[in-house]
């Protein structure tokens, strides 16, 4: 009898077990419908956002293609050709060029710029000179030092370059001299006299005279003539050169043409007498 009770006991449990694995079962189940029908809820809300903003952003990446894309090729493509051109056209004689047509161009102009001023109480303001200069009571042009000295110095060097440029290289050389005139005239004419406080330093105490951007524009242009007229002068000479190199190759490929030719006609006519 003990024995059937011990086994009925173990039935009751068995079933007692199955039945609690079936209702997690339907339990788990139940769940997991639950879960996919709120997946599913999820999926039907967001599927058309998320598919109406791909499509917004898709359409403004194609117009701003279509809007940005070409002006950029576009200039992409113009620097191009500009920097082939260049290339082909900007050699080293005519980029010197330029840079003496613009040295002389601020060398003239620097004449009617300030290039000195005096401050008073400059010992006052040491130390600050690049937030609050010393205040300015007397300015001057680089004439009132050495006239109009420089202004033929210029004309005569554009002249040079005009000339220097259709082939006259030696005025290249002309062009250095001038540029050398010209900062013997700033570093030993308009220097010292813009350094000079004159009569303000004994009527303003601390009166101090300093050079300023006038003075460096027309030394660093008389600079530019000395150099680039030596540079021009140098480059011409070697293109002129070249150039006169080519044209003798040239001529005498020309000359060997001819005669091939007349000594080809001369045996011709011997064959045929």
């Amino acid at each position: 009898m003990s024995r059937l009770g011990i086994g009925d006991r173990i039935a009751r449990l068995g079933r007692v077990a199955l039945s609690g694995i079936a209702a997690l079962e339907r339990r788990t189940e139940a769940q997991r419908a639950r879960l996919a029908a709120a997946l599913s809820r999820a999926d039907r809300w967001l599927r058309p956002r998320v598919e109406a903003w791909a499509r917004r952003i898709r359409r403004a990446a194609l117009a701003t293609w279509r809007t940005v894309v070409p002006p950029v090729l576009a200039v992409a493509r113009a620097l191009g050709r500009a920097l082939r051109f260049a290339e082909r056209q900007l050699t080293p004689r005519r980029a010197v060029a330029l840079a003496l047509l613009a040295a002389i161009a601020l060398l003239a102009a620097s004449q009617f710029i300030d290039y000195r001023d005096v401050g008073i109480g400059a010992e006052d303001y040491d130390g600050f000179e690049g937030i609050a200069p010393a205040p300015a009571v007397d300015t001057d042009t680089p004439r009132g030092a050495h006239g109009y000295a420089i202004l033929p110095i210029a004309a005569l060097a554009l002249v040079a370059l005009g000339l220097a440029v259709r082939g006259r290289w030696r005025l290249g050389r002309a062009i250095a001299l001038l540029g050398a005139i010209a900062v013997a005239i700033v570093l030993l004419v308009d220097m010292p006299a813009g350094l000079d406080a004159g009569i303000l330093a004994r009527q303003f105490e601390g009166a101090q005279a300093r050079l300023i951007g006038g003075f460096w524009v027309e030394l660093a242009a008389a600079v530019t003539l000395l150099v680039g007229g030596w540079l021009l002068a140098r480059y011409s000479y070697r293109e002129g050169a070249r150039t006169s190199r080519s044209g003798a190759r040239r001529g005498r490929r020309r000359r060997e043409r001819r005669a091939s030719g007349r000594g080809r006609g001369a045996r011709a006519q011997g064959a045929g007498a």
